[in-house]
């Protein structure tokens, strides 16, 4: 082909067509640019391509990371939900040691606490390739990033909280002589008789309950019913793919 408009080029200047060569000049040039601008952008169309399948496997993973979170703060809240009539007894004043015999780690139930971790593998990755990546603006990706952002602010404020409620009960209690019994759990009676009798223990509880029963547990409960239905939104686009 390049021949065959290198001859005609040749052609019209033996023949002195020199207006003629010049229009048939600038139609080439035309045709050379509008062949590279199709190459790129089918070069263009090719690396979209393969972002594409990239981010879908980075949606992939975050599915997966949301599936275990949910399960593992599923866990925490019936730990939690299983407690909660036995702080209503205390709070009450209707706890028994007939309770704690029926529940043996009601006497740990004021330091129930369990560092969360979520899981950010996908998370992660999906902050990396949207440093680089064109589809940095996917309106779904958008949507996760502000997803993780509001959770884990509120869940990592509610953490914090626990940590240090729990801290400052420890505290309290080592000025009593049951403190070294009840950490090594070989001698219960003396921890639980201060449970049973002292307002103290009534307050400490208290407070307990109102940072985890009208706070902490909202929190896990958002995370979960807008894990749920970001899982649906990725498990969509991926289904159209």
């Amino acid at each position: 082909m390049i021949k065959f408009f290198r001859k005609i080029r040749y052609n019209l200047m033996d023949k002195g067509k020199t207006g003629r060569y010049f229009k048939y000049a600038i139609g080439e040039i035309i045709l050379v640019v509008i062949g590279i601008l199709i190459a790129l952008q089918i070069n263009n169309w090719n690396e979209r391509k393969k972002e594409e399948q990239i981010l879908n496997g980075i949606y992939s993973i975050i599915v997966e990371d949301l599936k275990s979170d949910i399960d593992e703060l599923n866990g925490m809240l019936k730990t939690k939900k299983d407690f909660e009539p036995y702080f209503k007894k205390v709070m009450n004043d209707e706890m028994t040691k007939e309770d704690y015999k029926e529940c043996p780690n009601c006497v740990y139930m004021a330091l129930s606490y369990r560092t969360l971790t979520i899981e950010k593998r996908g998370y992660n990755l999906l902050e990396n390739f949207g440093n680089t990546s064109s589809l940095r603006n996917d309106s779904l990706s958008l949507k996760i990033t502000h997803f993780y952002s509001n959770q884990l602010t509120r869940l990592h404020t509610g953490d914090s909280a626990t940590e240090k409620l729990v801290n400052s009960t420890l505290e309290l209690w080592q000025k009593y002589n049951w403190f070294s019994g009840f950490v090594s759990g070989n001698n219960l009676d003396g921890f639980i008789d201060y449970t049973l009798n002292n307002p103290e223990y009534k307050n400490t509880a208290s407070l307990y309950y109102l940072m985890h029963y009208t706070g902490t547990i909202k929190g896990l409960d958002s995370f979960i019913e807008n894990a749920t239905s970001m899982i649906h939104l990725i498990d969509k686009r991926l289904d159209k793919k």
